[in-house]
């Protein structure tokens, strides 16, 4: 799921809706601008998957991060909350 905190970039808005269209995974939720902490408690709210992952529009990962996490949180599960 992807949070879209009232972008104006045409661009952006027209490459989440391409990415939107290919993979029937990924939703796009459109709101209008109100802040990083708004956008989160949006995808929180909708989120329905075992994980979430908080990226800012500047953040890089490294290619096996996600896998790495998970690992982590089902072998730490005191690091996790419900």
């Amino acid at each position: 799921m992807i949070c879209d905190d009232g972008s104006t970039d045409q661009e952006s808005v027209n490459r989440l809706a391409e990415v939107a269209a290919k993979d029937e995974r990924i939703t796009v939720i459109r709101q209008k601008n109100a802040g990083p902490s708004a956008a989160r408690n949006t995808a929180f709210h909708k989120a329905v998957g075992r994980y979430v992952c908080l990226l800012d529009s500047d953040d890089m990962l490294e290619p096996t991060y996600l896998e790495k996490c998970v690992w982590f949180l089902d072998s730490n599960q005191e690091f996790c909350f419900l």
